[in-house]
């Protein structure tokens, strides 16, 4: 079974500002998992090199995460 592995914000700053997930703290934003927000997260995975996905973190929010193919 493969799996994608999480890129980290620690040194991929910019990656995540580039794909608008940062908020002004510069943390990865907390989103609803809306109709809206899993069509915007459809259109991020047109990406040919990374995929991008929605999970519920452990403080109860969910939060959008850039994955390696």
């Amino acid at each position: 079974m493969i799996t994608n592995k999480v890129i980290p914000l620690k040194n991929n700053t910019e990656l995540y500002k580039k794909y608008n997930l940062l908020n002004t703290d510069n943390k990865i934003k907390h989103v609803n998992p809306t109709i809206h927000t899993k069509k915007w997260v459809k259109t991020l995975n047109l990406s040919p090199y990374y995929r991008f996905s929605m999970k519920l973190c452990a403080d109860g929010k969910w939060r959008i995460f850039i994955e390696n193919l």
